[in-house]
């Protein structure tokens, strides 16, 4: 995964295609990177869309410090153009808002880094780039 994103930003937002590994149906969605959450979390908006069951629940602690009680499914994320893609347990709160939070479940697994570009003209980007390591299986 390689994205150039305007900076400066104050969040870094890549696109993350997930998959529900019994049907294959699959949607992109925009995902902060956020070395602060422990687990890759989406919308019930988004799980509902791709067809995902719960095959548990588990109480997450928000960023305000609250608690609260999600579903956890599995799914399929695809990581790059390369077809590296994970299963993994996906964490599903209520939410207005389609966005998910790409957390340390998935980023604990490759190399990324955000780097800042400045071009000849002037313009800033940010470059994300993200790498699975070669221990980790892959689907």
């Amino acid at each position: 995964m390689n994205v150039l994103l305007p900076a400066p930003c104050v969040q870094i937002l890549v696109p993350l295609v997930l998959e529900n590994p019994l049907t294959g149906t699959k949607c992109i969605v925009d995902a902060k990177v956020d070395t602060g959450s422990f687990a890759t979390v989406i919308s019930k908006i988004t799980a509902d869309r791709l067809g995902l069951e719960p095959f548990t629940t588990d109480w997450v602690e928000l960023a305000n410090g609250d608690a609260a009680q999600s579903e956890v499914c599995m799914c399929r994320v695809h990581l790059s153009e390369d077809l590296e893609m994970l299963d993994l347990p996906i964490y599903v709160m209520d939410s207005d808002s389609e966005q998910a939070l790409m957390g340390m479940d998935v980023l604990s697994l490759g190399d990324f880094s955000a780097t800042h570009h400045e071009t000849s003209d002037g313009i800033h980007w940010t470059r994300f780039s993200f790498r699975l390591l070669n221990n980790v299986s892959m689907v």
